[in-house]
């Protein structure tokens, strides 16, 4: 089985913007690459996508959720999943 390298991140607060998602995430994607990541968020529904270069970045994101401290964003610990599909419209500008 291939592991995906786009990660599902639920439970981030409505008012979350996209740039604290990239902030958050991308020391993830610049260890093994220096590509962006491609993202894709849905504040209403409190869910979004991240697509990095490399599934290494998704495996170190899950493992920093799982520890005691988790992820947090704007003060709420949120769950990180492996993605089935990629970011293909991103709405980053970077």
């Amino acid at each position: 089985m291939t592991l995906s390298n786009t990660l599902f991140i639920a439970g981030f607060p409505r008012s979350t913007s996209l740039d604290t998602i990239i902030n958050l995430f991308s020391p993830y994607q610049y260890k093994y690459s220096t590509q962006e990541i491609l993202v894709a968020i849905y504040p209403e529904k409190k869910y979004g996508f991240i697509t990095f270069n490399s599934n290494k970045s998704v495996v170190d994101a899950i493992q920093d959720s799982n520890t005691s401290l988790g992820i947090v964003i704007n003060n709420k610990k949120v769950r990180l999943e492996y993605s089935k599909k990629p970011v293909k419209l991103s709405q980053n500008k970077r």
